[in-house]
């Protein structure tokens, strides 16, 4: 029953990567404002935006081969390894001035690390 749960989180996990991705790299300054979490962003400091939305897209689909293909546990090592992703985008909150949200991206982060550990031990 929790693999199952587990399984599904990962897939939505996939899911909210390949849209944030996409919605990223086609306005960025937009989603640099709105999902990111930087609300006085402008287009200037809004072209590192693709760089990550690249990122979760290459995530995204990376979960969501592994879980298409049956490989659960090597699907929970790639969600663990979004810690770093989450990371570093905890640290541009920290350090961009009019950054929001730092506790929805560590909240986050809590639930991503519980699902892709829970996948590398229990699949």
């Amino acid at each position: 029953m929790l693999l199952t749960v587990l399984t599904a989180a990962s897939y939505l996990i996939s899911a909210l990567l390949l849209y944030s991705g996409t919605v990223g790299v086609l306005w960025p300054l937009h989603t640099a404002r709105t999902l990111f979490a930087v609300p006085n962003a402008t287009p200037d400091t809004a072209t590192f935006y693709p760089g990550l939305a690249g990122r979760n897209v290459t995530c995204g689909l990376a979960i969501l081969t592994l879980l298409l293909q049956g490989q659960k546990q090597a699907a929970g090592v790639v969600v663990v390894c979004l810690l770093c992703n989450g990371a570093s985008d905890c640290l541009v909150l920290v350090r961009r001035e009019g950054g929001e949200r730092l506790e929805v991206h560590v909240f986050n982060m809590f639930l991503v690390g519980a699902v892709g550990t829970g996948l590398v031990f229990l699949a």
